[in-house]
């Protein structure tokens, strides 16, 4: 039975997220006419970012072709050969045998936005790792964009405004007339700067529970398992949920949760206790594994966390530090605020370690990390984003620098991300140590 383009769709996805089963796979690679709109369905969606190269129709069309002709591992070795040593991917850990894994792989690494319309002016930037360059490549209308763990795009349009895309995001560009644009933000995080609209023109993203417009602002939308979160720093958003047509207007400052139950406007940070002394992190750094592991991200306005279990380019613990020496009087209460950015799941458990040794943060990397102690504070990262109590920490270390190390469980499934602002994000998301004398 021919697969409807909803099943195809279904099939597409399940494979990108290793949940095929082998009978499934040998079916497909049995079935040369469900083969060709598997691939073709690949390249529709555009999973990969910031691997296309000018040639990247030609080859995409010698991928098909050599199936046909049953040369694609072949094919695949002469694909890959041209691309750049860093990007390359080995086909055969994927699991899916025989000729047909090579060719998809082929087009998995060069299938990048090459559908859609002609040219509407919006470009995009990939980068893969902070020693990538960043490839400045038409972003066309239809056209999908998916990031993966070490993956962060800009997105700019022709009016000036810029939409910053974070790890494992996936966007859809759905269309661009004179001032605006329709965007759909099918997982992870986007953010945006949008340039005053011209009268009657929107800048709108669509998620599956909501609906936002946009005339001129700064916001943050965020897929979540709960729903999405819709987050202003500048201007005004009006959020529509798709389900009841029920509307909120988010003001600067606030933020409101699109799911089931209320759309309630909250502050996007809670309120401060009176006299509370606020601390910055003095330094912060994420640190990645696998070929990554020298390279320094000490920089960066946001970071993910992952699993122990995860594939080695893909290990992340985030180091941060704070300055102490201005509290000289046991508090309180002390407590960690972070500012969620992604979550891949419920229920994962963070702890959070002292760490003895003195690290810098543009220097620190995986391979030169210094090891974290025993864990000082656990907790699950939820909806309410929950505060990290450090009030023992705090009062065993009076007047002295401290420095910290967050990290998953190591129980935790290879799938579980869970991601934050750094100091170098806008101020009102920064990490920040609270404490209450």
């Amino acid at each position: 039975m021919t697969p409807s383009d909803d099943d195809l769709a279904l099939l597409v996805d399940r494979y990108l997220d290793g949940e095929l089963s082998v009978d499934e796979r040998r079916d497909l690679a049995g079935d040369q006419d469900l083969t060709r709109r598997f691939i073709a369905e690949l390249r529709f969606q555009g999973r990969v970012g910031g691997l296309l190269r000018q040639d990247g129709r030609e080859l995409l069309d010698h991928v098909e072709d050599a199936l046909a002709l049953g040369d694609s591992t072949g094919l695949a070795d002469r694909v890959l050969l041209r691309l750049d040593p860093p990007r390359r991917r080995s086909w055969r850990r994927w699991g899916i045998g025989s000729a047909i894994a090579a060719s998809l792989a082929a087009v998995v690494l060069v299938m990048v936005m090459v559908g859609g319309t002609a040219s509407n002016g919006v470009t995009a930037a990939v980068a893969d790792g902070i020693n990538a360059p960043h490839e400045r490549m038409a972003f066309k209308t239809g056209s999908l964009l998916t990031l993966d763990v070490n993956q962060e795009a800009e997105v700019a349009f022709k009016d000036g405004t810029r939409m910053d895309l974070g790890a494992t995001s996936s966007v859809r560009l759905g269309g661009v007339d004179q001032g605006g644009a329709r965007v759909t933000l099918e997982s992870g995080s986007l953010s945006a700067e949008v340039t005053k609209q011209p009268k009657g023109s929107h800048f709108q993203v669509k998620t599956q529970e909501a609906l936002l417009t946009v005339l001129g602002t700064k916001f943050t939308a965020t897929k979540y398992p709960w729903g999405t979160r819709v987050e202003v720093t500048e201007g005004r958003v009006r959020t529509r949920r798709e389900a009841d047509g029920m509307e909120v207007e988010v003001g600067a400052g606030s933020r409101v949760d699109v799911g089931p139950g209320g759309m309630t406007l909250q502050p996007i940070r809670p309120p401060l206790p009176e006299d509370a002394l606020v601390l910055k992190p003095t330094a912060d750094a994420v640190v990645v594994g696998g070929r990554y592991g020298d390279e320094n991200r000490g920089l960066r306005t946001s970071h993910v966390v992952t699993s122990p279990k995860t594939k080695p380019d893909e290990l992340r613990d985030y180091y941060l530090r704070f300055d102490l020496t201005q509290v000289t009087q046991v508090p309180k209460r002390a407590e960690l605020n972070l500012h969620l950015t992604l979550l891949k799941r419920g229920g994962m458990k963070l702890h959070l370690a002292r760490v003895d040794q003195r690290w810098e943060e543009t220097i620190i990397t995986w391979n030169n990390r210094p090891m974290r102690g025993e864990p000082v504070a656990s907790w699950t990262p939820d909806r309410k984003d929950t505060a990290i109590d450090l009030t023992a920490v705090v009062a065993a270390n009076l007047g002295k620098v401290i420095d910290l190390c967050l990290y998953l469980d190591e129980h935790e499934k290879p799938d579980a991300i869970v991601g934050f602002h750094t100091r170098e994000a806008a101020p009102m998301m920064r990490p920040r140590l609270v404490i209450e004398p």
